[in-house]
């Protein structure tokens, strides 16, 4: 299984030409950066070789080489550059996304946020669709008797996760506030 981690590079200033003002094109201003990416760590964990592990620093040269050398009119021009590489995990891995429980006071009130989440654009997921113990074929799974399980039934019925993976931003996070707070 592959893991992925949270790679920053924060406050990354850097001195370059941007503007459109000719005054802005005869001094070299600051642009300060932030960059985060998601990378598999699996087999930097397991090495523990740096070899292995995405080497951020030659990543933050790249971007300071790039930068120092552009010649933007606009800075939304400088960051959507197709020229300005960070680099990305490899297409045949799948980062693993952590999610926070939250227990509703109901089923309604459950069955509300997951769709006012997700039609914000948050993935809100309604866990389970029934208790464990009401899991067909899981008896012999369990570490004792098959029992009525009360508690676990209401859980079934209450429980919702939200994102809380790097890749959620402060937006998002408001967005999940707002909605829940509203429920």
């Amino acid at each position: 299984m592959n893991r992925f981690d949270r790679i920053l590079i924060e406050g990354l200033e850097v001195q370059t030409v941007i503007g459109i003002y000719d005054w802005e094109r005869e001094i070299r201003q600051t642009v300060r950066i932030d960059v985060e990416m998601a990378w598999d760590i699996t087999a930097a964990a397991a090495s523990d070789a740096i070899a292995d592990a995405l080497d951020y620093k030659a990543v933050a040269k790249r971007l300071i080489t790039f930068i120092e050398a552009s010649n933007y009119g606009l800075i939304e021009a400088l960051a959507g550059s197709r020229a300005l590489h960070v680099p990305q995990p490899s297409p045949d891995t799948r980062p693993t996304f952590v999610r926070l429980p939250v227990i509703a006071r109901d089923e309604a009130t459950r069955t509300r946020a997951v769709d006012r989440l997700r039609r914000e654009g948050i993935g809100a997921s309604a866990f389970y669709p029934r208790a464990i113990c009401d899991i067909e074929n899981i008896g012999s799974h369990m570490p004792g008797p098959a029992i009525h399980c009360e508690k676990a039934e209401r859980l079934a019925r209450t429980l919702f996760t939200v994102p809380v993976h790097p890749l959620v931003n402060h937006r998002d996070t408001e967005k999940m506030i707002g909605v829940l707070t509203a429920v």
